[in-house]
C-alpha cells in the first residue's frame, strides 16, 4: 500500500470556488475556517459525495472526476464515524474491505491485523456501543485503513474525545499514517491536531481558501500566508512547520 499526491485545480462545488489545492503524498493538510466556510463541502467533493460545478480532483496519475465513490481508492472518516451499531467490531472493518474483493477467510484475517493494529485485538467480537469512545475511533480509523486507501480523508474525527483519549489516537494515526505513506486532508477547529499532526494549515473563508499558515498559526490572518497579486492564496508551497510536525520546506506539487 502507498499514498498518492492529490491535485486540485480549479475547484467549485456547493459554496467553494476557485479550490487549488496539492497534498503531497505522506503529508497530512489541515483545512481550518469558520463553520459553513466549505470545509466539509471540499472532503465530499474529493470523495465523490458532493458533485462539483467545475474543476479538476487528480489522485496521482487519476483523474477521480466521474469515478464512483467505491472506487476512488480513499479512505474516510467523519464525527460520526458510521459504525453500523448491529454489527461488531470486526464485521464493521470487513466493509472497508469489499472493495478488494478477498475470499471471506482472507478478509477476516485482514479486519482482524487491522483492529490489532489500532489496539482492539482483544475487542473484535464487541459492537460500537460496548466499547469506549476512543475505540469506537480506533475502529472507525481501522476501517478507513483496511481498504487500502491512496488518501485519507478526515472530517473532524477527535471532536468528540476528551484530550487524552484524542491524542492518542493522534499519535496512533500519524504512526499509519506516516509508515502508509498517505497523503492526508484533515478538516480541524482543534489547535491540537494542528499542532500535533499539520505539515500545513490552510484556512477557508466564504469558500475560498485564503491562506497557508504554519501549524502553530491560531487562527487566519498570518503574515506567513503566500499571497499573489489577486488576493488568492499560493496554495503550492510548503510552510516548514513551527513546532509541529517538522514539515519539509520541500514544495509539495
Amino acid at each position: 500500500m502507498s499514498g498518492a499526491a492529490l491535485r486540485i485545480r480549479g475547484l467549485a462545488a456547493g459554496c467553494l470556488s476557485g479550490i487549488d489545492l496539492d497534498v503531497a503524498a505522506g503529508s497530512i493538510v489541515c483545512v481550518c475556517g469558520p463553520s459553513g466556510a466549505g470545509k466539509s463541502t471540499l472532503l465530499k467533493a474529493v470523495a465523490g459525495l458532493q458533485p462539483p460545478v467545475h474543476g479538476e480532483v487528480w489522485l496521482g496519475e487519476r483523474d477521480l472526476l466521474g469515478v464512483p465513490v467505491y472506487a476512488r481508492g480513499l479512505g474516510y472518516v467523519d464525527q460520526d464515524l458510521h459504525l453500523f451499531p448491529h454489527l461488531s467490531l470486526l464485521d464493521n472493518v470487513r466493509l472497508g474491505l469489499r472493495r478488494l474483493h478477498l475470499g471471506r477467510r482472507q478478509e477476516h484475517e485482514a479486519a482482524a491485523h487491522w483492529l490489532q493494529r489500532v489496539g482492539l485485538g482483544a475487542l473484535l467480537a464487541r459492537r460500537p456501543v460496548q466499547v469506549s469512545g476512543g475505540e469506537r475511533q480506533r475502529a472507525a480509523l481501522a476501517r478507513a485503513l483496511a481498504g487500502r486507501p491512496a488518501l485519507l480523508l478526515l472530517d473532524e474525527p477527535f471532536s468528540d474525545l476528551d484530550l487524552d483519549t484524542g491524542n492518542s489516537v493522534r499519535d496512533l494515526l500519524l504512526t499509519l499514517q506516516r509508515e502508509l505513506g498517505l497523503a492526508t486532508l484533515l478538516v480541524t477547529h482543534q489547535a491540537e491536531d494542528r499542532a500535533r499532526l499539520a505539515d500545513r494549515v490552510l484556512w477557508l473563508r466564504d469558500g475560498r481558501l485564503r491562506e497557508d499558515a504554519p501549524p502553530q498559526s491560531g487562527s487566519a490572518g498570518s503574515a506567513t500566508a503566500s499571497m499573489t497579486s489577486s488576493g488568492s492564496i499560493d496554495t503550492h508551497t510548503a510552510v516548514p512547520a513551527a513546532g509541529g510536525r517538522g514539515a519539509s520546506t520541500q514544495p509539495v506539487a
